[in-house]
């Protein structure tokens, strides 16, 4: 049995910081833990996959969602070539297979470029 490790938009750990009662300590053991979880899984061949919230190249998407861990190097686990990256809507739901027809079909190929289908 192959042992998965879903990470799912850890941009929420950043933006939760605010909410959180946490010391810069607390928070800089956390985020060094994720990268150290990351890096055993895949020295141990497990399947990592990685949620994000939109398209990095949209730029007002990644202002909204992933704009802290761009610019924090203990998340630059993010970048491993072995991780298996899912895009996802804020909901956590891929792209359906069939294009709805309420979606352009100029703006559908936007998004297939960018996101996960089902």
């Amino acid at each position: 049995m192959t042992t998965s490790l879903h990470i799912i938009h850890p941009y929420v750990y950043k933006t939760a910081e605010a909410l959180e009662r946490k010391t810069p300590e607390e928070i800089r053991t956390r985020d060094l833990s994720i990268g150290r979880l990351v890096r055993t899984a895949l020295r141990a061949d497990h399947n990592v996959f990685y949620y994000r919230n939109g398209c990095e190249v949209a730029f007002l998407g990644l202002l909204q969602t992933e704009q802290e861990l761009v610019l924090d190097r203990r998340f630059d686990w993010r970048k491993r070539p072995e991780l298996t990256t899912i895009v996802t809507d804020s909901f956590g739901y891929p792209l359906p297979n069939k294009r709805p027809p309420e979606v352009r079909p100029i703006d559908w190929k936007d998004n297939l470029a960018c996101f996960t289908q089902e």
